[in-house]
């Protein structure tokens, strides 16, 4: 919640990375329980935050980001030439 409050979603984008990141984090604490794996709240966290640099990045720079999104890029060197 703190996290949510200092990258408050107010476009689509940023919305559907808060989505994507609290899927992530069911996911990751499934996993951990279905494989018995380690702390599920630790697991449930690290997923939360895998992609914080996203969150930065849609804060500080977020035209940049929606020009990287929408170029279209099929392979890893792609979107750091754009």
């Amino acid at each position: 919640m703190a996290v949510m409050q200092i990258f408050e979603p107010s476009e689509k984008d940023a919305r559907n990375l808060w989505l994507h990141a609290i899927q992530v984090a069911i996911v990751s604490q499934a996993m951990a329980h279905r494989l018995r794996m380690g702390n599920q709240e630790v697991a449930y966290l690290c997923g939360l935050m895998h992609d914080i640099g996203r969150f930065i990045l849609f804060d500080v720079a977020s035209m940049e980001v929606h020009q990287i999104d929408e170029s279209g890029w099929q392979d890893p060197p792609q979107p750091i030439d754009v």
